[in-house]
């Protein structure tokens, strides 16, 4: 790539910056107005003009029918469009899959929990695509609007999006589970642990509180002799950059010792 072409490509990464930092305003203050995006932002208003020009052209934003007062007398405010995409969210359990379509808000929209017949991967594969037309209809939205799913399964993704260490659910060990859900829904889909996304639910809904650290026990049976497994995750999602050095030393740390006792776990267990 030549000179030219990185010094044209800035201008374009400063526009997505300041649309994103004006998007995340609205949402976090709306309904708000112009100059008051200008201020909790930093932005001077004229980038602020041009950013909610393209944040309305894309349908992320609109213009409140209120003030947060009640009805404006000359200003402007704005709010976000939670309706703008979903996200189908799946959690692939032994015994049933559970799943929800949230809007960008994260409002629930549609939840519905399906009994496995059989807990093996086939059976898996075509039951989260029935549940997923379900949920949808349910919604009583346009599934164009469905920007990706993410699906919450127990054990270990890989690199490659490769199963491991999974034993509730028949045949998924060692399995391209995700490319076979992207091929059943036509969508993206985005696997991940299902600890680790209760553990981002719990930050989600917690806030003020920037770290989250979540244990789950649970029970199974194992060759005839029950066992308690002990999965404990950190909330890996830290805005490293935030963290001074010590912050930093602290949480990698509780990351090295949680890796230590789940690989200790494993292997005495």
């Amino acid at each position: 790539m030549s000179d030219g072409s990185k010094a044209r490509a800035v201008p374009g990464l400063l526009k997505q910056i300041n649309e994103r930092e004006v998007l995340e305003t609205i949402r976090s203050g709306a309904p708000i107005s112009r100059a008051e995006i200008s201020r909790r932002a930093g932005i001077s208003k004229p980038t602020v003009s041009l950013a909610l020009e393209s944040l309305r052209g894309a349908g992320l934003v609109r213009e409140a029918e209120r003030g947060p007062d009640g009805p404006g007398y000359g200003a402007v405010y704005f709010e976000p469009v939670a309706e703008a995409a979903l996200v189908v969210g799946l959690d692939l359990g032994a015994r049933f899959v559970r799943g929800a379509v949230c809007d960008l808000a994260g409002t629930i929209r549609a939840r519905q929990d399906v009994e496995l017949a059989v807990a093996d991967a086939a059976e898996a594969v075509e039951t989260i695509a029935q549940l997923q037309g379900s949920l949808l209809e349910a919604a009583a939205l346009d599934p164009a609007l469905v920007d990706r799913v993410v699906v919450g399964v127990p054990g270990v993704i890989g690199g490659d999006g490769t199963l491991r260490l999974i034993e509730n659910v028949s045949g998924l060990e060692g399995r391209p589970f995700g490319r076979e859900l992207e091929e059943a829904l036509e969508l993206p889909v985005a696997l991940e642990n299902d600890i680790n996304l209760a553990a981002l639910g719990e930050h989600f809904t917690r806030l003020g509180i920037d770290d989250v650290v979540r244990e789950h026990a649970g029970l199974r049976s194992l060759a005839a002799l029950d066992r308690v497994e002990l999965v404990a995750q950190v909330h890996r999602h830290v805005r490293r950059e935030d963290l001074d050095l010590v912050d930093l030393q602290a949480a990698e740390a509780i990351e090295d010792f949680f890796g230590e006792l789940v690989a200790f776990l494993n292997e005495e267990l």
